[in-house]
């Protein structure tokens, strides 16, 4: 996984991180800013956006928006929730639309012969789809955390499990995407 994957995990971290500080607003508010900064910065470089960073502007935006017009307080296990099965409804939408999120950066890394190759897509609806199922999990685990009163650290732990099998099966699979074209 190269930098720009770690740095669409930037909303996340900079929300948690002023969230444990100063609360969930202000946390919201930050993973918001972080979210469209790094569709501002895509968007200079590239003339596009990146459709996971958008959508994470949106549930980010829009999750501020709802805790402030509320005026509740959310646990971060509550705000992780909806920005993970917002990160899940993001994912599979893009798969509906032909378009799965993955495709953007595969396309900078493939060569002419492969983006055109049928299976460049299926392949990219498959990780696209592993990962969907994979925020979906997250999904599942914030629920569970959020009514279970379980300590926070099973939660990280799970987590971060996720994340990891998730990782290490995208990895693998191109892997092996590779190894049957010929690229390595």
């Amino acid at each position: 996984m190269g930098f720009q994957t770690f740095l669409g995990f930037a909303p996340f971290l900079a929300f948690a991180l002023v969230e444990k500080l100063v609360g969930v607003v202000p946390g919201l508010l930050t993973g918001f800013a972080v979210s469209l900064a790094l569709v501002g910065w895509e968007a200079a470089r590239t003339r596009s956006f990146n459709i996971l960073e958008a959508g994470s502007a949106v549930i980010f935006g829009g999750l501020t928006l709802l805790v402030v017009s509320l005026n509740q307080t959310w646990s971060v296990w509550q705000v992780r929730l909806f920005v993970d099965a917002g990160l899940a409804l993001v994912v599979f939408l893009s798969i509906l639309f032909g378009s799965p999120f993955t495709l953007q950066h595969a396309r900078t890394s493939a060569t002419a012969d492969a983006r055109r190759d049928p299976a460049f897509m299926r392949h990219n609806t498959i990780l696209s789809g592993v990962w969907g199922l994979a925020f979906v999990g997250l999904a599942l685990i914030d629920l569970y955390m959020t009514t279970s009163g379980a300590p926070d650290r099973r939660g990280i732990v799970l987590t971060l499990g996720i994340l990891a099998i998730a990782a290490r099966w995208t990895q693998s699979y191109v892997r092996k995407i590779r190894r049957a074209s010929g690229d390595g």
